[in-house]
């Protein structure tokens, strides 16, 4: 006796490929969800015919991916975990993808539907259906969407005789707006139409809003749970303060016209650093290949930072310099500018030496010996004994007549005086820009990691600096001043 047929699948369809994730990063969640449904329900049907309702809704979590497991764990649900069924969580699911349309709004959109500009006849009518999907308007829908289109058409070639030829138009589900609206208020977007390359355009009026604006909740139904990240954009005022400078005036190293030239040879480099040395080039300094008069031997430093330092110790050299003995400000002359001190600010200069550029004669009298030949320096060396007073001698000229502003060496510091905190503050701030123009036009730049900007105490020079007292700063040596 044959067997009755039947249309249910009585056992599991083996090596079935499950779905791949559910896909949330993507502009109509709404719609992928839809379709997602319906294939893991298909394979949830073929595939796990006679197991437990405990087993299918783990393998869903499963096939759902992380980011469905995120907006899995935000749910609510009336069971407890190990009670929740299938087609409860899918239900959930819809809810929070394809949340439940406001008619009264879907239904204005539609009636206020009409044909835009260069729009075709084919588009507005399949829009108008999308639009009239989600109305609720049962038996009435055909008529009204037949009269939607009829007082809605602005195109001069057609008449209501076209609708009954482009009734057959596919709905596009993938123009279906998913976009749900819970105001209570309907504007109408205002348009002005304007004739561009012979052809009328309708332009939306700009109302002056400053962005677009979502609420958190339908930005997360429409994308997921959104992870924020650090801005790349710097906003930018000062930006050229910023990088490795130069001053106007080329510095000449005047050398004593009796001493006797040294040459030195290349001393050893640690194997350590001598595939780094190699790799280190520079725009401060170049290869000599002429013969020089000067050798010095080459001192290279590992920063903190795991680079390298090329410094040269021209001992012989700093014998036969002529320096110009520039005087160094101390800590002690900035004294009477604390008395009504509120607010600092502190920077570095960044490279201060280098921003000194040497004439050709004195570039080619800084020239040290490597393992792997002769370079002479373009910028001021570490090391050269007349630096640290050219540099100052400089910085001071770049710095002149701007009041609470102090430079010793490379460190900058700037005092905001004020009976009270405000005004400290108003007076701070006129005197940092002002700084900030200054460092513009003279081509100073700063070192960025060490801006310490609009502080109640400040460290400079070993000591720290405060709106009650100056003392010594307990994190620094001050055999290092």
């Amino acid at each position: 006796m044959a067997k009755p047929e039947t249309s249910e699948i009585s056992r599991p369809i083996a090596h079935l490929k499950p779905p791949s994730e559910f896909d949330v990063d993507v502009s109509n969640v709404a719609h992928s969800w839809k379709r997602w449904r319906e294939e893991v329900e298909l394979y949830m049907e073929l595939a796990m015919v006679g197991k437990k309702e405990e087993t299918i809704v783990k393998l869903f979590l499963y096939i759902v991916g992380n980011q469905g497991r995120e907006i899995y764990e935000t749910l609510s649900f009336d069971q407890e975990p190990e009670e929740r069924s299938f087609k409860g969580i899918v239900e959930a699911f819809s809810n929070y993808c394809d949340p439940k349309k406001n008619e009264t709004v879907e239904r204005y959109k539609f009636f206020t539907r009409v044909q835009e500009a260069g729009e075709t006849l084919d588009k507005f009518i399949t829009d108008v259906k999308i639009l009239a999907a989600t109305c609720n308007f049962e038996q009435l829908k055909e008529s009204l969407i037949q009269d939607r289109i009829i007082c809605g058409m602005t195109d001069s070639t057609s008449d209501s005789s076209d609708y009954e030829e482009i009734k057959m138009v596919k709905v596009d589900d993938k123009r279906k707006p998913e976009i749900s609206s819970s105001t209570k208020q309907f504007p109408k977007r205002l348009y002005a139409s304007i004739t561009v390359g012979k052809q009328p355009v309708n332009f939306q009026l700009d109302r002056g809003a400053t962005c677009n604006v979502i609420s958190l909740s339908m930005l997360e139904r429409c994308l997921g749970k959104v992870q924020l990240k650090g801005t790349t954009q710097v906003l930018k005022m000062y930006n050229k303060a910023m990088g490795t400078g130069k001053f106007d005036e080329q510095y000449h190293v005047t050398i004593d016209p009796d001493a006797t030239p040294v040459v030195h040879p290349p001393r050893p480099v640690p194997i350590a650093l001598k595939d780094d040395l190699k790799a280190k080039s520079g725009n401060h300094f170049k290869v000599v290949t002429e013969p020089t008069p000067w050798v010095s031997n080459m001192v290279i430093v590992r920063k903190p930072t795991g680079k390298l330092r090329i410094c040269i110790d021209p001992k012989d050299l700093n014998k036969a310099t002529r320096r110009g003995h520039s005087p160094i400000p101390t800590i002690d002359e900035i004294l009477p500018d604390l008395r009504e001190a509120r607010v600092f600010s502190a920077f570095d200069v960044r490279n201060g030496f280098w921003h000194v550029e040497l004439d050709e004669e004195s570039s080619l009298l800084t020239t040290f010996i490597t393992p792997f030949g002769r370079y002479r320096w373009l910028r001021m060396p570490f090391g050269l004994t007349s630096a640290p007073e050219e540099f100052q001698r400089r910085q001071h000229h770049v710095i002149e007549n701007l009041p609470g502003v102090v430079a010793i060496n490379d460190d900058i510091l700037v005092i905001g005086n004020g009976a009270t905190r405000e005004e400290a503050e108003r007076d701070h701030d006129v005197k940092v820009y002002a700084l900030m123009r200054r460092w513009r036009e003279k081509n100073t730049t700063l070192n960025a990691d060490k801006v310490k900007l609009s502080c109640n105490e400040v460290t400079f020079m070993c000591h720290l600096l405060t709106d009650e007292e100056l003392k010594p700063d307990p994190k620094s040596n001050l055999r290092d001043a």
